[in-house]
């Protein structure tokens, strides 16, 4: 059996793999024209979205599985690479469950920043000015969280921590959800925004979610409130956005993905000094290929004893 990597592993995680099962031929194809050529007679793929270009899978393909790298799968759900995975009946999995932790922290670290004006008081820094501003607190404000999955639920469980209380979007409403106090539909979506003073969006991005976020949900929320995403950037019609923070229609925007990246030099969210822009970093932490291998290693083994994988994207929904 073959395994095709797309990215650069240190050492020590390949020889994991490679020891971890007999038989397990391991290549490391990073060139577009590697990859092309060692698909041939691979069976499995692993790499991010855009370190695989699934377009050169061809028909009748020895290929039965990719492993994305990330939770997100969104550069394998275009309908034409579902289709041609379908076809050639390959699966996809998704690192989906390693994320929580390190981007709720990373959410809870954009929201104390807004709440306690720490963006201010580091402009007011940047210029020698000593002047007190009001902070505010956390305790009894609502968070909405637009995604329950497991992130999701990791951020709501912060926002209880802080004695906020959470409401939550998601499409399926039948089962709760611990940690979250109200529960609502997507078409419930206006309601939410309305009440919120923290909207938090981590949901996968589909066709129904892209340009979920653009004008009319922004003018719905309170002028005090602020909007995070750490979802995808398409999730948002951007320049929107930037037009509502402009107006005042809302208070604020910490920002970890974009319609681009990187965002472009004349971007107008780097001039907004209402804004918290992070490079698309959200989920990232010292020990993620640790942690990537042993999900990895977990799922190859069900995989090698043909039992069904873990993370297994359904592709009529695209996550």
């Amino acid at each position: 059996m073959k395994l095709m990597l797309t990215i650069e592993l240190a050492d020590r995680y390949v020889s994991m793999i490679e020891d971890s099962f007999t038989n397990l031929e391991v290549v490391m194809a990073l060139d577009p024209d590697l990859q092309e050529k060692e698909l041939n007679d691979s069976e499995i793929v692993v790499g991010f979205g855009d370190s695989f270009n699934p377009e050169i899978i061809k028909e009748g393909t020895s290929l039965r599985w990719i492993q994305s790298w990330a939770a997100g799968v969104d550069h394998y759900t275009r309908p034409e690479v579902i289709k041609k995975l379908i076809d050639n009946n390959i699966k996809l999995t998704s690192m989906s469950g390693i994320h929580g932790d390190i981007i709720a922290e990373h959410v809870m670290g954009m929201v104390i920043g807004f709440s306690r004006k720490l963006y201010k008081f580091y402009q007011q820094q940047q210029n020698s000015i000593w002047q007190r501003i009001q902070p505010d607190q956390l305790a009894g404000k609502t968070m909405a969280v637009i995604g329950l999955g497991s992130i999701g639920q990791e951020i709501a469980s912060r926002a209880k921590a802080f004695k906020m209380k959470v409401v939550g979007v998601k499409r399926n409403t039948l089962d709760k959800v611990d940690m979250v106090d109200e529960l609502y539909s997507a078409e419930e979506l206006f309601k939410v925004l309305a009440v919120a003073d923290y909207v938090v969006v981590i949901v996968p991005l589909t066709d129904d979610t892209i340009g979920m976020f653009g004008y009319d949900e922004f003018r719905a929320m309170k002028e005090t409130a602020f909007f995070i995403n750490v979802s995808r950037g398409q999730v948002v019609i951007e320049q929107e956005l930037i037009t509502a923070l402009q107006e005042g229609c809302l208070a604020g925007a910490g920002l970890d993905v974009f319609n681009q990246e990187p965002l472009p030099e004349d971007s107008p969210l780097y001039k907004l000094d209402n804004v918290l822009l992070t490079p698309h970093v959200a989920g990232i932490f010292p020990d993620y290929n640790k942690e990537a291998i042993k999900k990895f290693l977990f799922n190859l083994r069900r995989y090698q004893e043909g039992k069904e994988l873990i993370n297994l994207v359904d592709y009529n929904s695209g996550y």
